[in-house]
């Protein structure tokens, strides 16, 4: 009951620091603020599982403070502290210079609203400033649960943790993992074409890689089919922009149709079948061969 509460406590704190390290870091590369975003979701996760946990205790944590010997004050939200906290972000965020190599376009942005950087700018100041004011209240209910509340503020608690949790965490979760993952964010002074080409580098890389596959265990096959498909495999090999010549192309394509062909006749695809699968290992070897020819930055762009 008390580690449920006492993870709860640090979940909140943690946020908090976390949010107000928006304020403070520059993140005028990409990378830095990608890093932040990964930390941002981090935490926000975290603390989504302890409102799990805490939900899941309810019970034991309600008999334990049966034999708790005070009452405790119920507080309000500070709704101009809320409003004020919103402002603030919402200004930093429009000001960050690293936006200029994020790429907001989304496959599902019908079903997440999320088709611009307003939209994300948007998601972030609505919902990271309520958490942040919730936070406040249901540390102060679960410190008081743990300094012995004879249960009076449980229900405070777990109301909160529910705002907090199902109407602002869920909907902000998918912007921030948007936002934190390399495959949205271009390099300084890197063009379209060569952050596309860079990209799909990486992941037809780990797709010819066996000791990668082999150190990652379950689940890295429908992961390589998954961040082709995201990157657009299909459309990079027949777009008129990237710098790939007829045999770059014809090596891509001979990839692309080896894993289509995978796929079409494998309705699972098992890691531990496959990672010793003679037609996964000419997938491999495409792969490796699509790799080698696969342009650099330097020759992508001369004197890049």
């Amino acid at each position: 009951m008390t580690a449920s509460l006492h993870n709860l406590v640090a979940s909140t704190t943690a946020y908090r620091a976390t949010v107000d390290r928006l304020f403070s870091e520059p993140m005028s590369d990409p990378e830095a603020a990608r890093k932040y975003f990964f930390e941002l979701l981090i935490s926000v996760t975290q603390l989504y599982l302890a409102y799990l946990l805490v939900a899941r205790d309810r019970d034991e944590i309600d008999s334990a403070s049966a034999a708790g010997t005070h009452r405790t004050e119920r507080i309000r939200s500070d709704i101009q502290r809320e409003m004020s906290l919103r402002k603030r972000l919402e200004e930093r965020l429009e000001a960050l210079p690293c936006w200029s190599y994020f790429d907001p376009g989304d496959d599902f942005a019908e079903e997440t609203g999320l088709r611009t950087l307003k939209d994300y700018v948007d998601s972030f100041s609505l919902h990271l400033p309520e958490i942040y004011e919730e936070t406040l209240r249901v540390e102060y209910y679960a410190r008081s649960l743990l300094e012995g509340d004879n249960g009076s503020v449980l229900v405070d608690l777990i109301v909160g943790l529910e705002h907090l949790g199902r109407h602002h965490i869920s909907f902000v979760h998918f912007a921030l993992e948007r936002a934190a993952f390399w495959i949205h964010w271009r390099e300084p002074d890197e063009t379209e074409e060569e952050a596309w080409t860079r990209l799909l580098s990486a992941v037809v890389h780990r797709v010819g890689d066996k000791v990668h596959q082999a150190r990652h265990g379950l689940d890295w096959a429908d992961h390589q089919f998954w961040e082709l498909d995201e990157l657009e495999f299909d459309a990079y090999l027949k777009s008129e922009s990237v710098p790939l010549n007829a045999h770059q192309r014809q090596l891509g394509e001979a990839l692309r149709a080896k894993m289509n062909e995978y796929r079409r006749s494998h309705s699972l695809l098992n890691d531990e079948l496959m990672f010793n699968d003679p037609q996964w290992d000419e997938i491999r070897q495409a792969a490796q061969a699509f790799f080698e020819v696969l342009p650099r930055r330097s020759q992508a762009r001369p004197g890049g």
